[in-house]
């Protein structure tokens, strides 16, 4: 398990990247605010055609996807 110094900050840290970007409360990882806002932060958030919003929800899987295995990575 988590031992030192900084074993509770690490803890708290897993629990918000899973509240924030994984499955949640019935809401796919996607669609949770971490993933939205990376999406919204790298792209066009003003544009509202079909395509900018079809490749923001691409990151967002793609971002839910990377906090899901880097989680998993370490055993969290």
């Amino acid at each position: 398990g988590l031992q030192g110094a900084h074993a509770d900050v690490i803890r708290q840290t897993q629990q918000l990247l899973r509240k924030h970007f994984l499955d949640y409360g019935g809401v796919e990882g996607y669609l949770r605010d971490g993933p939205v806002a990376v999406a919204r932060f790298e792209g066009d958030e003003d544009e509202e055609t079909e395509e900018a919003k079809e490749r923001r929800l691409y990151r967002q899987r793609e971002v839910a996807d990377v906090v899901e295995r880097l989680l998993a990575s370490i055993g969290a």
